[in-house]
């Protein structure tokens, strides 16, 4: 479904069956048309609705590994003055589980930095030592 048409059906539904469509689009990792649903509904849905659009785009944001943006959208529907208390709840387990992920993004980012310098420290002292070996292996030049 094209973004366009995702606007177009965030049109006709009302903001629950809206919520649901994305609800359900997420489920089967269709992210984007879930996204093109829950944008438009940020603005245009009742203040009672805005904390579940926020939840379910930070769903969306923590599918595609954007830790760190699924973790804005949690703290504003979790600090939505109109959120309910399920929402609330489900916003603020949801921010834990995206600050873990986070760190071990992070960690994981910090070790991958290391093996490369590794890996181009070992290269570079491979070919030394073929540098090395060749010159001491050259057979003599003849005349010389």
């Amino acid at each position: 479904m094209s973004a366009t048409c995702a606007l177009i059906l965030a049109a006709l539904c009302t903001t629950g069956e809206s919520l649901e469509k994305a609800r359900s689009f997420v489920r089967q990792g269709l992210l984007r048309e879930a996204e093109g649903l829950l944008i438009p509904l940020v603005e245009s849905s009742e203040p009672a609705d805005r904390a579940r659009v926020l939840l379910l785009l930070g769903n969306v944001d923590y599918e595609r590994g954007l830790y760190d943006r699924a973790l804005e959208r949690y703290a504003q529907a979790a600090n939505d003055s109109s959120a309910d208390d399920s929402t609330a709840t489900a916003a603020r387990a949801n921010r834990v589980l995206a600050e873990e992920r986070l760190q071990r993004a992070t960690e994981i980012a910090g070790l991958e930095n290391r093996l490369r310098a590794s890996l181009a420290a070992t290269l570079l002292v491979a070919a030394s030592a073929i540098g090395w070996l060749a010159r001491r292996t050259r057979p003599p030049s003849p005349g010389g």
